[in-house]
């Protein structure tokens, strides 16, 4: 087995020769990158998950409404199936610790609605970033269905294979993630791959629409997209590779420090392969793995 190493760096070493950073290799002063490719033998195709993007928020009283038929079509189907990212939007911040009101929003989050088509008023979900009317983000209930975006989605395939790991070591405080993109058939598509860190368990106090506005105290609020460890619109997969034949695969590995704030416990890492033309954002394949 060939293997080819496209970009690697290390941080001390870079601080000091000051060399150029390669073209598409992301580096701050606590992550490191390394993109890889190498020819194995075919893999047999996965079945392809989709991803449902929800724009939420704790002032949103739609929004349990909206969770709970999300939550019903994940029942539905196979588990690792349909998979979510919670996009905190447009929430209350509030220190009041009576009401546990704080704000899950962040500036990825902020990027990443806008890089698609913007909030189009929550509760709306985007699903494998397939438009509909013009828009990724789909509003429930006003003339978009949901359930069947789902279908559509459920019923394509997948020119790559995904698998993902991740692990943490205690003592320097660093999570390492590996993604590797295996293609099981010929591509001339330009893809990319988004990692997200999110995260469960979080509690909070939540607006909810039942005969007017009440609020549910201790909500726990789950799937929460807490940070971007890749560019939010992805790092390109092959650029150079007219062609990526069966059997290819490429692999990036991640190694950075997780926010002191996170329950390392509740993370999960989630990876997306998409398009991302300006006209064409679509999501062929999503995996997530505990990030402990």
């Amino acid at each position: 087995m060939k293997k080819i190493i496209l970009l690697a760096s290390m941080i001390g070493l870079l601080a000091a020769c000051k060399e150029q950073t390669p073209v598409g290799l992301q580096i701050s002063t606590d992550t490191i990158v390394k993109d890889s490719t190498y020819t194995a033998a075919a893999e047999t195709p996965q079945d392809k998950s989709i991803l449902i993007e929800e724009s939420t928020g704790n002032k949103c009283s739609n929004c349990p409404a909206g969770k709970a038929q999300i939550d019903q079509m994940i029942a539905s189907q196979p588990a690792g199936k349909i998979m979510v990212m919670a996009l905190h939007f447009k929430g209350l911040e509030n220190d009041d610790p009576a009401e546990k009101y704080y704000s899950l929003e962040n500036q990825d989050v902020r990027d990443l609605i806008s890089y698609l088509d913007g909030d189009q008023g929550q509760p709306c979900a985007a699903f494998d970033r397939v438009p509909l009317g013009g828009k990724y983000f789909i509003v429930r209930g006003s003339g978009g269905n949901w359930s069947s975006a789902v279908s559509n989605e459920l019923t394509k395939t997948t020119p790559v294979n995904l698998h993902l790991t991740s692990s943490y070591d205690a003592t320097s405080d660093r999570v390492t993630t590996q993604a590797d993109v295996a293609y099981t058939e010929n591509s001339t598509e330009q893809f990319y791959l988004s990692l997200f860190v999110l995260e469960d368990g979080l509690i909070g106090t939540q607006d909810s629409a039942n005969f007017g506005v009440v609020k549910i105290h201790d909500y726990v609020f789950n799937d929460v997209m807490r940070k971007a460890i890749t560019p939010v619109v992805g790092s390109p997969i092959l650029q150079t590779f007219a062609t990526k034949e069966t059997g290819r695969v490429f692999s990036k590995s991640v190694i950075f420090t997780p926010d002191a704030k996170w329950n390392k416990e509740n993370c999960r890492i989630l990876a997306v392969v998409h398009k991302g033309d300006a006209t064409d954002k679509h999501i062929v394949h999503v995996a997530e793995v505990k990030m402990k």
